[in-house]
């Protein structure tokens, strides 16, 4: 069990520590704590010691920041946390700088416990660099002794052969006084025939960083001899400590004189197998050899499936095979006292071995293996079991006749070990991990402890397990889950508080542990209800969250328990599964009641919402219907002043006097701005309706400012006003629907014009941020300003700023709210800066998205767009005079249309509903047809269709011309046949390039 933090609080008010206190047991620390308010019952109380300071700020007779500095004074590394209520930004940041570990307010308790946690890991790792860098002192130490005064050489030599550095035991085999060769080139010292050899080495070794190279060559000695030595080269140039190459080296010249004596030396051999490390077997196999040429005399091919078949052939061979000899590794791993321990016949050797597994040596052996490997596990004398890696290999010049075979055994029981750790750790985390799914996609408490169960009794090996809930209204244990037990009594649990095993452990708050109930009858207050389960060992823990005892995790052994700490740790953790799991189905429950009369309360509420929604939707539709009808009320009687300005400005240019150009002029310019009225109206409509046509594509922001600005000079030029652009370099290509963002760009301009006094200025001004990925377009005036006040009116429909502006600039007051409609289609903002007597700033902020993203929805707008059915048109012969059958049930529009197209050298024939159409077409066959769409008896969509079911009028072009201009009425058109759509009032020069591009 841990034991509880020493905690030291800094704090002159006592209801502040109570609070801190409080929050602390909250957060389930235990602790021990004292309170000053000095610096000098501060610094006797650091003789405490105390794990973790809680520092007030500002206190009258101390501070904090004092405090933080008694401690760097002192050297003490104590983890400390400022909790103030007064703290700012800035100290707080001093606080941290002068070491102290967080801050907190006393506001905001809630992230107390975390921040000591993390105070106290930081600590931790504050320690155990301490201990690594002293470790690390240490091995720099002895590392330099084994070197200065190790018996092999040791040098290191630069990239281009010079020797930087030679270690003290160089100087005897050489006999060169200290330093003599420093920044000389070794290979001075190499003898001519190993010249060659050595400098192709040293040439691999630089181009293999981090590479070992071993070779033997000869050094000059001082007094003129060669002596041989052996050394290993390590590039350790890229060790900024190094920077060269390592020569580990030692004279070996004996060696290589006496090399083949001592290769055959019976002496060296013993001593290499005596002294290794490795557990070392000699076996003979021979007899084994002898068995498996007999089996091939007698016919057997397939020895190995022979022993697979043959136990008693297998048993044969093990009695045969006899251990020659073991070195001492080998009688330590087996704890044997002697040798006679483990020689003789394999089979009758004190070491036990299956057959089974003596199988797998004589299938190599019989395939012709003379080195292989196996893992297993194996026995010793005294009876412990160890897991070994062994290795069989045939001595050279023994392949034909098996009579030595090396055999090693390395002990691996701890690395098995450690992985079955491993293993079962990640076992538990994955059991874990299904606990939290459980928890967390149900609120079904049974089946979150079912699981929670099932992982305990696996994963903790035990017998049994229950969960018991706390009752606070009975203040009792009762049963709630259970898994492993052979009757049901464990479902009759009912534990007051204190009572039994599990009662201490919920009232306490601990664990209970009892490895055998029999020393324990007396609390075992369940004997009775359990008699027939004959468990042995109990262990309990409570379950708690959020401070709240919620019940107990008991398990059961049916053999004597006995817990490691990693089996404590995981139980603790599976109890805090459990308690999880207890507190969020509790929750659940009362949310569940929560939300049963919340809903309640909204079907009350929809249902009078859906009473409103249902009359607004009647209120809406009037509306469309109002907007349509306005639409074509006012577009027809457009349609005849714009036409007939437009067509006399255009057939009696010549004929009229200036007075009666400006006239036409005046009423060409007034209907227009009568329709850009109209048209505003229902834009704006259709975005409130959410029917608004938006294309976007890959678009050029100089072009699309340039033509904005075209549309406003004529105005900027009457008034003198200078029209400025900048647009920075190097945008891209963005996308956005040029039509719209070409409306935003003009309605900005027209009102920085209009609102600009004579020989101002308007700048528009372009900048990107690909960082953001942001364009913004600004319109920048010097004009008469807006008022703080107004801003928030400003992009309100119909309305303007100031009521005595109306009598000075026109307009209806929807231009700005189109600019932010529109602006909202493409998923941006507005701004506006403004000071009244100065001027606005007008600024858009766009997404900024180019390349590929701009050409993705390039193709998502063409593969949305209607598909328009091309009609090919057949012309007449040539010479044919070419009839148009005019749809109009409006005179002035019959009249405006016909005499203009008549000029032309067109035959006009009328009619007045779609059912004359229909017989109009059969008796003159029209070379085009104009339909209007709104007309009484047959309305022009169903004259379309019915002609175009007729198969001389197929390919007739058929326009479609329409007062109307709401949503849907272009695809409706096309949809019932018409070739084209034009809106009222219609250009009548464009109506004639259309007419003539279909006749061509």
């Amino acid at each position: 069990m841990k034991s509880p933090l020493n905690i030291l609080l800094v704090e002159d008010s006592l209801d502040d520590a109570q609070l801190i206190l409080f929050q602390l047991e909250q957060e389930g620390v235990e602790m021990q704590y004292r309170r000053v308010d000095t610096e000098t019952a501060f610094i006797e109380a650091l003789a405490w010691p105390p794990d973790l300071i809680l520092s007030d700020f500002s206190m009258p007779q101390f501070t904090g920041l004092r405090a933080l500095k008694i401690l760097r004074e002192l050297a003490l590394d104590i983890p400390f946390i400022l909790v103030s209520g007064t703290i700012g930004e800035e100290i707080a940041v001093q606080a941290m700088k002068d070491g102290a570990d967080d801050y907190l307010m006393k506001d905001r308790l809630i992230r107390l416990g975390t921040a000591i946690q993390i105070a106290l890991n930081q600590k931790q790792l504050r320690d155990e660099k301490i201990q690594a860098d002293i470790a690390l002192r240490d091995n720099e130490a002895r590392f330099r002794s084994l070197i200065e005064n190790g018996v092999d050489e040791i040098s290191i030599i630069s990239a281009d052969g010079s020797l930087i550095y030679e270690s003290p035991s160089a100087n005897p085999t050489l006999g060169y006084p200290k330093g003599e060769f420093l920044r000389k080139s070794l290979l001075e010292l190499v003898h001519p025939d190993d010249l060659g050899r050595f400098q192709n080495q040293f040439a691999e070794l630089l181009r293999n960083p981090a590479e070992h190279s071993r070779q033997r060559f000869r050094l000059r000695h001082r007094d003129g001899r060669w002596v041989w030595v052996e050394g290993v080269g390590t590039n350790l140039l890229h060790e900024p400590s190094i920077l060269g190459i390592v020569v580990n080296y030692h004279d070996v010249t004996e060696i290589v004189e006496t090399e083949e004596a001592l290769r055959s030396s019976e002496e060296q051999y013993r001593s290499l197998f005596e002294d290794s490390p490795i557990a070392l077997w000699v076996e003979d196999f021979s007899e084994v050899k002898k068995r498996f040429e007999q089996l091939k005399a007698n016919g057997i091919v397939d020895i190995p499936a022979y022993i697979l078949e043959h136990p008693n052939f297998v048993e044969e061979c093990l009695r045969s095979v006899t251990i020659l000899d073991v070195n001492q590794a080998a009688l330590k791993l087996y704890n044997a006292s002697h040798k006679s321990q483990l020689l003789g016949g394999l089979g009758n050797n004190t070491v036990p071995i299956t057959t089974k597994k003596f199988e797998y040596e004589l299938i190599q052996f019989a395939q012709g293996n003379l080195n292989f490997a196996r893992e297993g596990t194996d026995h010793t004398l005294s009876g412990l079991k160890i897991d070994v890696n062994i290795h069989w290999t045939v001595v050279p010049g023994y392949e034909e006749t098996l009579e030595k075979v090396i055999v090693s055994t390395i002990d691996i029981t701890e690395r098995k070990q450690s992985e079955e750790k491993i293993q079962r750790q990640l076992k538990r985390l994955n059991s874990l991990r299904n606990i939290d799914i459980a928890i967390s996609n149900s609120f079904d408490l049974n089946l979150s402890l079912d699981t929670l169960l099932s992982a305990t009794l696996s994963e903790l090996n035990v017998s049994a397990a229950s969960i018991l809930l706390f009752n606070v209204d009975l203040s009792m244990l009762e049963f709630q889950a259970g898994k492993g037990f052979y009757s049901s009594g464990i479902e009759q649990t009912h534990v007051r508080l204190g009572e039994g095993l599990a009662g201490e452990s919920a009232l306490g708050k601990q664990s209970v542990f009892i490895p055998n109930l029999v020393y324990a009858k007396e609390k075992f207050i369940r004997s009775e209800l359990l008699q027939d389960e004959g468990f042995v060992s109990y262990y309990g823990i409570p379950l708690t969250a959020k401070g709240k005892l919620k019940g107990v995790l008991e398990v059961f052994n049916r053999t004597e328990l006995r817990p490691d700490k990693e089996w404590i740790d995981f139980f603790e953790t599976l109890a805090g599964q459990a308690a999880i799991a207890i507190d969020n189905a509790q929750l659940f429950e009362n949310l569940q009641r929560s939300n049963f009369e919340l809903e309640r309360r909204v079907a009350e509420r929809t249902a009078e919402l859906n009473k409103t929604n249902l009359e607004l939707e009647h209120a809406n539709r009037a509306k469309d219907e109002f907007l349509a009808n306005m639409s074509h009320e006012l577009r027809t009687p457009l349609n005849s002043i714009l036409g007939l300005s437009e067509s006399m400005l255009e057939q009696y240019q010549e004929t009229l006097n200036e007075n009666q150009k400006k006239s036409l002029q005046i009423i060409e310019a007034s209907g227009k701005h009568l329709l850009d009225l109209i048209n505003d109206i229902l834009d704006l409509s259709k975005l409130e309706a959410g029917m608004f046509d938006y294309y976007p594509q890959l678009i050029r922001a100089d072009d699309l400012c340039k033509s904005s600005i075209i549309f406003v000079k004529s105005q900027a030029t009457k008034k003198n006003i200078s029209l400025d652009y900048e647009i920075e370099a190097g945008i891209s290509d963005f996308s956005a629907d040029p039509r719209r963002l070409k409306q935003v760009l003009v309605n900005l301009l027209t009102n920085a014009v209009k609102f600009t006094p004579n020989n101002g200025h308007v700048t528009l001004k372009v900048l990107a941020d690909e960082e953001k990925e942001v364009i913004q377009f600004s319109v920048i005036d010097n004009g008469i300003g807006i008022a703080p006040e107004d801003l928030r009116r400003l992009f309100t429909p119909f309305v303007q700023v100031e009521s005595s502006l109306n009598r000075h600039f026109e307009g209806t007051g929807l231009g700005l709210a189109l600019v932010q409609k529109l602006t909202d289609l493409h998923g941006g903002s507005v701004e506006v800066e403004s000071e009244v007597g100065k001027g606005s700033r007008f600024t858009i902020k766009l997404p900024y998205q180019q390349t590929m993203l701009a050409q993705e929805k390039e193709a998502e707008k063409i593969v949305s767009q209607p598909i328009h059915v091309e009609v090919q048109y057949q012309p007449k012969a040539a010479g044919s005079h070419q009839k148009i059958l005019l749809v109009e049930d409006n005179q002035a529009n019959i009249l405006t249309i016909g005499e203009y197209l008549e000029n032309y050298g067109y035959e006009i024939v009328v009619a007045n509903d779609g059912l004359q159409a229909i017989e109009k077409a059969n008796e003159i066959n029209p070379d085009v047809i104009l339909m209007d769409i709104q007309m009484p008896v047959m309305d022009g969509l169903e004259a379309t269709h019915r002609l175009r079911s007729d198969v001389r009028f197929a390919s007739t072009p058929i326009i479609a011309l329409t007062a109307l201009a709401m949503h849907g009425d272009r695809e409706r058109c096309l949809e019932a046949g018409a070739t084209e759509y034009m809106s009222k009032p219609v250009s009548l020069k464009e109506l004639r390039k259309v007419i003539e591009e279909f006749l061509k």
